[in-house]
């Protein structure tokens, strides 16, 4: 099983100049969230644990984001000081590495099977590439493809139908030790192109999601498309947690929303919530209120609060299942204080339907998503917090609700 994969992820974004800035093509904003975190998840999820990042431009804006590690992937970096093209790197650390080479363009996502492309490169020790079927397209390269083996690659010009490189390749170990490659040099067309009779280059046919953000048209696509290829799939089963100050409710700076009169709505969140209880089973909202603990309201000012919150909710024909609060300080380290679970495992034995991998987690917090992930949530982050553990980020509430409905569409 093929474990560690290397992205191309120096990449300028020269034709994206006009829609990003100031970061690398890779970490182009995607509904909030850089490319790259899209692909790592996605590589997570077919067994990859590792992912070595090979950076140039910009290369401190990645590292300062993704880190040593970034949702349970071990992250590492091989930094380009000149430009290499897209082989050079490739090159240098294939003399360094013994092991096979699962190597991912940067700013491409295609649903590939990384381990049964693996398994084809190594069954016949040949170079594998992923490679898609388009139609009516002259934005790629073709292949000429016979008995699974690619024999040829063409430039660019309009097909009605054929076959293009995904930009997912496995190379075994040892490719380019019968050749004398220069310092910089394109992978794609000085290597396979030029050395196509001398190489064995199999193709591994997906018809998987694809898109490449290369351009501004397939960059605003992806803002819906991409992000819907890690949702679940849900069903009318599933389950929503809510927290609720910077989710449902305006944060008071240094305070704490004391009254009912402190309660102010964030646009659009009661209207949110109604629609949402049309795809969810069983919506509760789970809050910590530590000024209970510190005297400056008590509980029975909760209560009033929280009646101002499910009758504005109800007005929009919503309903909350239950709403969990803790009101102890954060140096008690209750296990009912999230990031802990307490409520969670409350909300399941009140209702024991309930299936916590199951359900999403919506939060501004880094401890939100640490209870949800803690749960085995779908974590989902609004406002304008960046907590690198969401799986998906959004202005607000509503603008999640909008997003559930496409999909469901």
């Amino acid at each position: 099983m093929i474990r560690k994969a290397l992205v191309l992820a120096g990449g300028r974004g020269t034709r994206l100049s006009d829609v990003i800035q100031d970061v690398p093509k890779p970490m182009a904003n995607i509904a909030g969230l850089p490319f790259l975190h899209y692909l790592i998840l996605d590589l997570k999820k077919k067994g990859i644990e590792e992912v070595v990042l090979l950076t140039g431009h910009l290369h401190e804006v990645i590292e300062d984001y993704f880190g040593t590690e970034y949702h349970q992937v071990k992250i590492s970096y091989q930094q380009e000081l000149k430009p290499r093209g897209t082989g050079g790197m490739i090159y240098e650390l294939s003399k360094k590495w013994d092991e096979e080479l699962l190597l991912i363009n940067g700013d491409t996502y295609f649903d590939v099977d990384v381990q049964a492309l693996a398994e084809l490169s190594r069954n016949s020790n040949s170079i594998a590439i992923a490679v898609r079927e388009v139609e009516e397209q002259d934005r790629y390269g073709s292949l000429e493809i016979i008995a699974n083996q690619i024999i040829a690659f063409r430039e660019k010009s309009y097909i009605e139908k054929g076959h293009i490189n995904g930009g997912i390749y496995l190379l075994p170990k040892g490719v380019f030790d019968s050749y004398d490659l220069p310092f910089a040099f394109s992978l794609e067309v000085d290597f396979f192109q030029k050395m196509i009779h001398s190489l064995h280059i199999l193709a591994f046919q997906s018809k998987g999601f694809f898109i490449d953000i290369g351009i501004p048209e397939d960059y605003y696509a992806a803002q819906s498309q991409i992000p819907r290829q890690i949702v679940p799939m849900f069903d009318p089963t599933w389950s929503l947690f809510l927290d609720r100050d910077g989710v449902l409710n305006q944060h008071i700076p240094n305070d704490y929303v004391r009254v009912p009169d402190d309660f102010l709505w964030i646009d659009g969140s009661a209207e949110a919530v109604g629609e949402l209880r049309n795809l969810f089973r069983r919506i509760f909202v789970v809050t910590n209120q530590q000024g209970i603990a510190k005297n400056l309201m008590s509980e029975l000012n909760l209560e009033q609060i929280h009646w101002k919150l499910a009758e504005g909710i109800e007005q929009f024909g919503g309903k909350l299942d239950a709403i969990y609060y803790c009101p102890y300080l954060k140096e008690m380290n209750s296990p009912m204080r999230k990031p802990e679970i307490g409520m969670a495992i409350q909300a399941k034995r009140d209702f024991p339907e309930i299936d916590l991998s199951k359900s999403v987690i919506v939060g501004d917090m880094i401890t939100d998503m640490e209870f949800g992930q803690k749960a085995g949530m779908f974590c989902v982050n609004v406002g304008n917090t960046i907590t690198k553990k969401e799986a998906l980020k959004f202005e607000n509430l509503k603008a999640f609700a909008q997003f559930m409905f496409k999909i469901k569409d």
